[in-house]
């Protein structure tokens, strides 16, 4: 009796300070989050083409008005007006975007330019390596045109281009990945569990300390949470080799043909009606 009692009041101790431990870890959690989402919110972008399709991106170069999205979010702008806007102002304001300065089909990357005189521009700095698995990371973009929606959740893996082709080869049949949606070996994806869905192509993916991890790009439906941002070190190399030359919408290549299967390379449409 002895031994028990004070044994037992050490359990509910632990257990008390175990319960305040949680409850601690999820307000500052709760608080990181915010820090993170105030940190970040003025550098997103949602790219506006035409009057119907929406994709999401983010700032990189303010000097230069440089703005980072994917491919497919523009893939489809010849003929169209493309704008910007800044969702955290919260004014509706659109600004014209000039043209592109260089497109990475195959990584699905775009980097297209505003007039960096119109607005101040806020940078996100790129992350000098890849995420961890069980990282937590941030999603930022415009889902299905709600825009600066803020999610977030754990890197689930890093994976190379030839494991994501495998791993499509498997699920969709032989091809999906280089022929069909036209991507290359050498890109690198981080896989991720932060929810996005049709609208978010292009918004940024961020560490804790609000430095762009990559841009968020696909999603696989046949699971949960299997999602997908081309990774920072691949929009860096876009970035470093980038011409200056401002190129117009008008000569963008003709859009990719879909595929047989109807799961065509990346576009717009096709990433609403797959991904």
């Amino acid at each position: 009796m002895m031994i028990s009692k004070p044994l037992g009041h050490v359990t509910i101790r632990v257990a008390l300070g175990a319960v305040a431990l949680l409850c601690w870890a999820s307000v500052a959690k709760a608080v990181d989050s915010q820090v993170v989402f105030e940190k970040v919110k003025t550098s997103v972008v949602q790219v506006n083409i035409g009057k119907g399709s929406l994709g999401s991106g983010c700032v990189l170069d303010p000097k230069e008005g440089i703005i980072v999205t994917n491919f497919h979010v523009i893939e489809h702008a010849k003929g169209e007006k493309v704008t910007v806007a800044f969702p955290a102002d919260g004014d509706g304001k659109t600004y014209p975007v000039e043209g592109y300065l260089e497109i990475v089909p195959t990584k699905d990357i775009a980097l297209i330019r505003i007039d960096p005189s119109k607005r101040k521009l806020k940078p996100l700095k790129i992350a000098a390596s890849l995420p961890s698995p069980g990282e937590h990371v941030y999603a930022f973009g415009s889902p299905l045109g709600l825009s600066l929606s803020f999610t977030e959740g754990p890197v689930s893996a890093i994976r190379t281009g030839k494991q994501v082709s495998d791993i499509a080869d498997q699920m969709f049949g032989k091809g999906m990945y280089e022929k069909e949606q036209g991507y290359d070996f050498e890109a690198t994806w981080v896989q991720h569990a932060a929810p996005i869905s049709p609208g978010n192509s292009g918004g940024p993916l961020t560490n804790a300390n609000g430095e762009l991890l990559g841009l968020n790009t696909w999603h696989l439906t046949q699971g949960q949470n299997l999602n997908f941002a081309i990774s920072a070190v691949n929009v860096q190399q876009v970035l470093s080799k980038a011409s200056r030359v401002v190129k117009k919408f008008s000569s963008l290549p003709p859009p990719r043909k879909r595929a047989p299967s109807g799961m065509g390379p990346g576009d717009m449409e096709t990433t609403r009606a797959t991904w």
